[in-house]
């Protein structure tokens, strides 16, 4: 049985296609970013490989990629989220009769034993008094609120940022919230 040709970008627009497209255009589906992700993770796999097409990858490409994304510098969490990335896109291709199989398959980064796991303190009180009343001497409610959401919510910069007026409503109760 010849092996199928089906190229990295027949595979996202299949990607697309079954999670309902680009949400800032569509507004329904994964975001811009998500993609340029996947469009990382493939050309990552490309260069380490060496092997263009999806259907030429086997599991000891796969492999090696793990292998290469260990020996690297990105942090262990950075790591699992790209090998995440790839798997998530040969499923789609296997759902939709484009690929046969999928080399990532249950493959995942170990956390080397005695690996110190980077986490933030938390702010004491005097110092969230410092913050907002620095804040509140400039002026800007703007940076206040910005400042409140990222403090309060766990929620990342570049999520707070893209946040827009419609993002901000009220529940039949009058809980205010963030729909991020």
């Amino acid at each position: 049985m010849p092996e199928k040709k089906i190229s990295w970008e027949q595979l996202l627009d299949q990607y697309l296609t079954s999670v309902g497209g680009i949400t800032e255009k569509d507004g329904v589906g994964v975001s811009r970013d998500r993609i340029l992700q996947c469009k990382l993770y493939i050309k990552d796999i490309c260069k380490v490989s060496g092997k263009c097409l999806p259907a030429e990858l086997k599991f000891n490409d796969a492999r090696n990629y793990g292998n290469n994304l260990q020996k690297g510098l990105l942090a262990v969490g950075t790591q699992q989220k790209r090998l995440d990335g790839l798997p998530n896109l040969f499923n789609v291709a296997i759902q939709h009769g484009l690929l046969d199989v999928n080399p990532f398959s249950s493959m995942k980064i170990k956390v080397p034993r005695g690996a110190e796991k980077k986490s933030y303190r938390a702010f004491h009180k005097e110092e969230l008094k410092a913050i907002f009343d620095l804040l509140r001497s400039k002026g800007n409610p703007d940076r206040l609120w910005v400042t409140q959401a990222l403090l309060c919510t766990d929620a990342r910069a570049a999520e707070v940022f893209k946040l827009r007026h419609s993002d901000i409503a009220q529940t039949e109760a009058d809980v205010w919230y963030l729909n991020f």
